[in-house]
């Protein structure tokens, strides 16, 4: 900073200014033009923005003159430090920066020079400062003059709202106030009215502003509401008024406690009025309710059987009923104030005195029992009971109470305290003539009895009659009293009692003039007796409350005593019962010790006891012998449980021991002995806790050793007998194939030769062929028959069970028998249940069970027969081969077939053979029919395997009837049969093939006359065959020829078929390749093991050519 010059008089004041120039010639012509113009300017220079900041940090300036472009800064980045000093500031520009001027001005900046060359601006600078000066001093009052006005501005707001808030808070107030608060005019206008008065009538405030009261009052009302402010407007005065009515908007009427007061203005005329109304109707109904409440209090103390009494809080008598007056003995006159005291007894006054003050002191009731002294001498007992009267705030100012007599009770309690003293200390027999006669003695009453009931007889137990004890009776309980007693529990009767049961003698020996009785009844309510009293006299009602009491207390000790005379007497029945059963029972254990010991020393078993510790106490000679030892060994203490017994068997022993402590006894176990040669023997042995012992068993000890042979005998048997099962399943299937392997060479050339695949041939030749073809499958049909037999008794036929519509069955099998019966002339008729449910079965087998019941019975029906089959559900079924039918205890559904036929019947002697395999009842039979003799044995065993049954009826000369059972488990109802279409075969040409080019096929086989009939028929089909006979050959062949598809024998030397194909599918060329398994083997598992090995599909020896060709052709459009 720069003080260049100092224009000041020390007695002229001068004006502070802050020059901002960065050029120094500027600054000396500023110095100039101050000095020659004589300007008083005490100035400050700066040569930078820098140092302009630095400056105005430390000093105060009237004005700064800034140029607007500085070497460090601009003078915008100056205006806003100098705005917050509220220094004014003049711009210097150059020609040209008018626009920046303008801009600064906007920002701030008081005013702006433009800096000419020739300086001429300098001239001008004094009166630019002193405009700029005056105008930034106004701008300055004036500001502080309207923040002066915003802030009167504020309070005034701030007053305002302060008003109409509290008017808010008033106007709450008032509207939180249950009372009805109105504001009037002079004619009854209403200026305003609180929530309770807006809500009492149903009105809005801004309707209430706008109405008189005429138009939300009821008129009734209204005139006496505008005739009282008339009263207060004219008068001046204030009206109190003490009641009137208000009617509500809905027609309710309250009663009110008005106030109506007067407002001045300032000449003292009454400008409005306050009106104040509370609702007393709660009040009124109160003081109403509090009379009437008063009116009945009155009412009842003069009815009740009670005294009352009324005292202030220093317990002066204020009140007393007549009934208090009777019982004290005093007048309502002589009992207020201190009066009543007089008429306490003097032994109590002090213990009621305590009481009244102790109930006071603790807040309680008082009550208490203390008799009066009347002034006839006589005493009363009394239940005296009180409580306090509190006001509204809690504060006691009286106490009210009642006196109940109780003298009869006191009196009766003194004569039961008697009666009970008197016979406390008796028991049993002695107690019921004690109670009697001090019955009799407390209610003066001649005669007193209890009796015990026994059958329809009461006997007397005690029975008091003037004055002494009479001696016991029994009589009959009808047409007596006593029978009302026992059937109700209670009897009385006042008077006359003879009047009602003359029949009674007794009663009229004791003259007897009135009754009363109750029950005796025990622990579980039977009755067992009564208790009752007979008077000469009346028995009145009071003698009967005082007489029913003490009877009543002491039945129950009677009901006791009875009930222990009837336990002493049970038990002293049972002792000698059971002294007697004691004898007897000593006497059946001498007995059965006796016949015990004989079977101990019989020796037919092995017995011993022994203890949980191991030691053998007793044996007897056969269990000795069974382990070797001599009874001189046993006795010497050689032999102990755990030395017998082999390591292995010891956790066995060990767990029955447990369950033997568990159950007391243990089923039978086997388990091995050592012998004392050391040798094993095997046993069976069960055990049970000794009676009368803590831990001693006795042992029963069988040698088993004989069975266990034959169990290593059976074994051995049963492994030879499954050497022998697999020897022949071995057998048959080997039959199988040497049998099946010609026949499908036969067969297959036969079914060649009659297509004329060979050429053409004559009607001879065709007969002959159709010969052929029988004979080949009536052997296939013997050879089929033997193995399904052979397999269903090896038990290696699985069912394939599935839901099956059985009327479909059967369609399918009849007609298979239609073209026989219909050269037979055999009539077929079928009677097929509606609605029939499904049944789970292996259909095929099914299918054969009909087949081989329908065959039958047209092989043995004479032409123009007749065949029924028969199907229904029943709730029954047939388990035998007679007539006879058992119901099924689960009333389970079976299904029911029947094949009746007219054949030529069976005798009964012979129904029996049926059914067995390899058996014909007759010879002459067998040549006349051809079979096998097995179809009815199958029949049986596939019935029997799903759980049904096949039964008979037959009569030679007249017919059969077949009936199979099957059982219909999770049945439902069958669908309709579909009406299906057999299977078009796929069209071929002449040669046979689909195809127009020639589709190659693989024939692997060992028998070369399957090889050529195969072979040929399938090349007379169009096919081109690939021919081999062994594994190994087929192999190298398929992979040289790449056929379509190959058919694979399975029974062949060296590598078999199923090696083959497995071999096959490990060659990426052959992996997809489709292949058709031959066989000859039938046996369970075949086609599945077959399927396992890499087979596409199966077929069994013999072979039907046409059905090979349809399964190639279904594989090649597969493909």
């Amino acid at each position: 900073m720069k003080n260049i010059g100092n224009l000041k008089r020390s007695n002229i004041p001068t004006t502070k200014i802050l020059l901002v120039e960065d050029d120094l010639d500027d600054r000396l012509f500023f110095v100039q033009a101050s000095e020659q113009v004589g300007l008083f300017y005490d100035y400050v220079m700066a040569a930078s923005f820098t140092e302009a900041i630095a400056i105005l940090s430390q000093h105060e300036f009237a004005i700064a003159i800034v140029k607007s472009q500085l070497r460090d800064g601009e003078a915008s980045q100056l205006l806003p430090i100098l705005q917050n000093i509220n220094c004014p500031c003049i711009i210097t520009i150059t020609n040209g920066e008018e626009e920046t001027a303008t801009k600064l001005i906007a920002q701030g900046s008081a005013n702006y020079l433009i800096r000419d060359s020739d300086r001429y601006y300098l001239k001008m600078l004094p009166a630019i400062i002193k405009a700029t000066i005056s105008s930034h001093q106004t701008i300055v009052k004036l500001q502080e003059q309207n923040q002066a006005l915003n802030i009167e501005l504020q309070e005034r707001i701030a007053a305002e709202k302060n008003l109409r808030d509290r008017e808010d808070r008033y106007q709450q107030i008032l509207d939180s106030i249950p009372d009805l608060i109105l504001v009037k005019e002079s004619g009854s206008r209403v200026v305003w009215g609180n929530k309770t008065f807006r809500d009492f009538y149903g009105i809005s405030l801004e309707c209430l502003k706008e109405n008189i009261e005429t138009q939300f009052n009821f008129p009734f009302d209204t005139r006496q509401y505008i005739c009282d402010d008339n009263f207060v407007f004219s008068t001046g005065q204030t009206l109190h008024i003490s009641e009137e009515s208000a009617t509500r908007r809905d027609g309710s009427v309250r009663l009110m406690s008005t106030i109506k007061t007067p407002i001045f203005d300032e000449d003292g005329e009454v400008r409005k009025i306050v009106v104040i109304s509370h609702d007393i109707t709660a009040r009124k109904e109160a003081t109403n309710s509090l009379q009437e409440s008063e009116r009945r209090f009155k009412t009842l103390a003069t009815v009740v059987p009670v005294g009352i009494f009324r005292t202030d809080k220093n317990g002066n008598c204020i009140y007393v009923n007549e009934r208090w007056s009777e019982i004290a003995g005093l007048s309502l006159e002589e009992a207020l104030g201190e009066g009543w005291t007089t008429a306490l007894h003097p032994d109590d006054r002090d213990k009621i005195n305590n009481e009244w003050y102790l109930s006071a002191q603790q807040n309680r009731p008082f009550k208490l029992e203390y008799r009066f002294l009347r002034k006839d001498g006589s005493t009363s007992w009394v239940l005296g009971q009180s409580l306090a009267e509190t006001d509204l705030s809690g504060q006691i100012f009286g106490y009210v109470g009642t006196i109940t007599d109780i003298s009869d009770r006191r009196k009766a309690e003194l004569t039961l305290q008697k009666l009970v003293e008197g016979t406390a200390a008796l028991t049993g027999l002695e107690f019921f003539p004690a109670v009697v006669s001090h019955i009799a003695e407390a209610l003066a009453i001649p005669f007193v009895s209890v009796t015990e009931l026994i059958g329809d007889h009461l006997h007397t137990l005690s029975f008091w009659a003037k004055g002494s004890l009479q001696p016991s009776i029994a009589y009959p309980v009808r047409d007596t009293p006593c029978e009302y007693v026992l059937k109700d529990g209670e009897f009385y009767c006042e008077s006359q009692l003879q009047t009602y049961f003359f029949n009674d003698p007794y009663l009229a020996e004791m003259q007897a003039d009135s009754y009363l009785g109750i029950a005796l009844k025990d622990n579980l309510g039977n009755v067992i007796g009564n208790l009752c009293i007979i008077d000469t006299q009346p028995l009145d009602k009071s003698k009967y409350n005082e007489s029913i009491a003490i009877l009543r207390i002491f039945g129950a000790r009677v009901a006791a005593e009875l009930e222990r005379k009837a336990a002493t007497e049970a038990l002293y029945r049972l002792n000698q019962d059971l002294e007697i059963r004691v004898e007897r029972r000593t006497q059946a254990l001498q007995e059965s010790e006796i016949r015990f010991r004989r079977m101990f020393d019989s020796n037919v078993v092995g017995m011993l006891f022994a203890d949980f510790d191991g030691n053998i106490l007793d044996a007897n000679d056969r269990f000795l012998q069974m382990i070797g030892y001599s009874r001189e060994e046993f006795n010497t203490g050689k032999i102990f449980w755990h030395n017998l017994t082999p390591p292995e068997h010891v956790p066995a022993d060990y767990a029955a021991m447990g369950k033997l402590m568990e159950h007391g006894f243990i089923h039978p176990w086997e388990k091995e002995y050592y012998r004392k040669d050391g040798s094993r023997i095997p046993v069976l042995i069960g055990a049970a806790f000794l009676p009368g012992t803590e831990n001693q068993t006795i042992c029963v000890v069988i040698d088993i050793s004989d069975r266990k042979q034959y169990e290593t005998q059976l074994k051995q048997t049963n492994a030879e007998l499954a050497i022998a099962t697999r020897l022949k399943d071995e057998f048959l299937a080997n039959m199988s194939h040497e049998l099946r392997t010609p026949l499908n060479a036969i067969l297959g050339m036969t079914e060649s030769l009659q297509e004329e695949v060979f050429g053409s041939i004559n009607e001879n030749q065709k007969k002959s062929l159709k010969l052929i073809e029988n004979s080949g499958f009536h052997l296939l049909k013997l050879i089929n028959d033997i193995l399904d037999l052979a397999k269903i008794e090896s038990g290696q036929v699985e069912l394939d069970l599935a839901s099956s519509n059985i009327e479909v069955l059967c369609q399918s099998s009849l007609a298979f028998i239609k073209q026989q019966s219909h050269k037979k002339h055999i009539q077929i008729e079928t009677k097929i249940s509606p609605d029939l449910p499904n049944v789970s079965i292996d259909e095929r087998r099914i299918l054969q069970v009909l087949i081989n019941l329908l065959s039958n019975a047209v092989k043995f029906t004479p032409e123009g027969g007749r065949i029924v089959l028969e199907v229904s559900d029943r709730q029954q079924a047939t388990l035998n081969h007679s007539d006879q039918t058992v119901e099924v205890p689960s009333l389970q559904k079976y299904l029911q077939i029947k094949v009746i036929d007219t054949g030529i019947g069976i005798s009964p002697e012979n129904i029996d053979k049926l059914f067995q395999p390899f058996i014909q009842i007759d010879s002459a039979l067998n040549r006349q029919y051809e079979g096998t003799g097995l179809g009815l044995s199958l029949v049986k065993r596939i019935v029997e395997l799903h759980g049904g049954q096949v039964s008979l009826v037959s009569e030679v000369g007249v017919g059969s009837s077949f009936t199979i059972t099957l059982p219909c488990a999770d049945c439902q109802i069958a669908s309709p049969a579909p009406e299906t279409q057999p299977e078009a075969l796929t069209a071929t040409d002449e040669n046979g093939s689909e195809f127009k080019n020639p589709f190659k096929i693989l024939l692997v086989d060992d028998n070369e006359a399957n090889l050529m009939t195969v072979a040929s028929y399938l090349s007379a089909k169009g096919y081109d065959m690939i021919l081999a006979t062994n594994g190994e050959e087929s192999i190298t062949l398929a992979q040289l020829q790449a056929p379509d598809l190959i058919l694979m024998d399975i029974q062949m030397p060296g590598t078999n078929g199923l090696e083959t194909i497995k071999q096959m599918r490990q060659i990426p060329s052959l992996a997809n390749q489709p292949i058709i398994a031959l066989t000859a083997l039938t046996m369970q598992g075949d086609r599945e093991k077959c399927i396992a090995a890499g087979a596409t599909e199966y077929l069994a020896k013999p072979v039907k050519l046409r059905q090979l060709v349809l399964t190639i052709q279904q594989l090649q459009t597969a493909s």
